[in-house]
């Protein structure tokens, strides 16, 4: 500053003017601006501090310039900066406004913005609480082989009693001969069918089976949902009509005359989503914007829905089955690969002395009508362990992709709320930006009137 100076206490009236000037060039040498100008390059360390030093002598030191030299000098570097203000402006296309009352508009937009996001955020952490959930339960139906054994069991015991053409084992060493197994078998169950059954009355049993698992397993499926919505209630809630990385990218084209490329969205702001249910004489462009993605990722992705094939008999009933992710209930009838490793047809074997699987007496040791009884003679049997084994792969590969949709939703909304943060960000430097430059034109306005007054 100017070495001959007088204190604001030796004027008799404080101009105010000068009052306006104070308060418009300390928001120049603000914390905020001059980070700003250092993010941006617009000044240097040393002209920082030089900065720092004329607000320090004309606000907290009540220092003024006195003679004429002194105005132009302060002038001229508020003018300088101002200048690089405007190439900055210009080089970002951004655009200026006409009063402080649009400015604050816009600034006050980007507060509440930042706050959505913030919340928002919160449901991203439950997000990523959920996928450690769902892995956890993945693995675990890696090891419940056993429990779906006895469900299966219990299915077999309580349907044995309306179909009397098959019936369930448990081998012993006396079964072996007679049901053509190994030793291997003894101590496991066995589903053992009636010779004069059909392989397609077999398949029928088998499939009743699995559409009874599938019936146990849809309920255990919406009570882990239940407690999913409970424990991660944020992801459930329903979705608001506030679409986040919409406005922002509206509030963009509010602030930027030409936006710059980084903040341009390049690809939609969800995941592909089941398209609703639309009328066949209700155009496309009606559909309710509630089917439009949105950048909450459907928090209510993972939905208990009402199955719409229930039968009249339990239409009334509470239970609700799962539709997660968007996925479908997965179907445990075998397919047509897995028959011949449910259904085995063994040959019994003639004497106690045969221990091998397979094995049967040589031919030249029966005689005619031997060979073609033991050609005829033979036991149709499903493995009850085989069968829970199917059923466990086919609940655990379920929850397998449960989890895998999970992990693709978590990291397309970690790309979004990085995106929605660097545009957010680079919205409010824009506005800052251009608040300062207005703010600079004030001072200068400002000063023109206080170099007439010292004139």
């Amino acid at each position: 500053m100017v070495a001959s100076t007088q204190t604001l206490s030796q004027h008799n009236t404080a101009s105010d003017s000068f009052s306006s000037f104070l308060e418009s060039f300390g928001q120049i040498c603000s914390a905020e601006q001059m980070e700003l100008c250092q993010k941006l390059g617009i000044l240097s360390k040393s002209e920082q501090q030089h900065a720092y030093r004329m607000a320090k002598a004309l606000i907290e030191d009540q220092q003024i310039p006195v003679d004429m030299e002194d105005w132009h000098h302060l002038t001229e570097w508020v003018m300088m900066l101002r200048d690089r203000y405007i190439i900055q402006i210009e080089s970002q296309c951004i655009r200026q406004h006409t009063n402080d009352l649009e400015r604050i508009g816009y600034l006050d937009e980007v507060q509440r913005l930042s706050h959505l996001l913030e919340e928002y955020s919160h449901a991203h952490e439950d997000l990523t609480d959920l996928l450690q959930a769902l892995k956890k339960l993945t693995s675990e139906w890696k090891h419940r082989k056993r429990d779906v054994e006895n469900i299966v069991l219990s299915i077999l015991s309580s349907s044995a009693l309306k179909d009397p053409d098959y019936r369930v084992v448990r081998v012993t060493r006396s079964h072996l001969n007679t049901l053509g197994l190994g030793l291997s078998s003894i101590g496991k169950y066995y589903i053992v069918y009636e010779s004069l059954m059909t392989d397609d009355d077999r398949k029928v049993i088998l499939n009743n089976v699995a559409r009874d698992f599938g019936l146990v397993f849809q309920e255990n499926a919406a009570q882990n949902l239940a407690r999913m919505a409970g424990s991660y209630h944020r992801i459930f809630q329903e979705e608001e009509e506030v679409d986040v990385m919409d406005q922002i990218q509206k509030l963009t084209q509010q602030v930027f005359i030409k936006r710059p490329r980084s903040v341009i969205l390049p690809y939609p702001s969800s995941l592909p989503t089941h398209p609703s249910k639309v009328p066949t004489d209700v155009p496309s462009t009606s559909q309710s914007p509630v089917s439009r993605g949105s950048f909450l990722e459907r928090r209510k992705s993972v939905i208990l829905m009402e199955d719409e094939n229930r039968s009249e008999g339990v239409e009334n009933s509470d239970l609700k089955l799962p539709m997660v992710f968007n996925m479908s209930t997965p179907l445990f009838e075998p397919a047509g690969w897995d028959w011949p490793f449910m259904l085995k047809h063994k040959r019994t074997r003639l004497g106690d002395t045969v221990s091998y699987y397979w094995c049967h007496p040589c031919d030249h040791q029966l005689s005619e009508g031997q060979k073609e009884s033991a050609h005829h003679a033979g036991v149709w049997s499903t493995s009850v362990s085989r069968l829970a084994e199917h059923f466990a792969k086919t609940g655990q590969a379920y929850y397998a992709n449960m989890h895998n949709n999970a992990r693709l939703m978590h990291s397309h909304r970690a790309q979004m709320f990085e995106f929605a943060t660097h545009s957010l960000m680079k919205t409010y430097r824009a506005l800052q930006l251009e608040q300062g430059c207005a703010n600079l034109n004030r001072t200068l306005t400002f000063l023109y009137r206080l170099q007439q007054e010292h004139a």
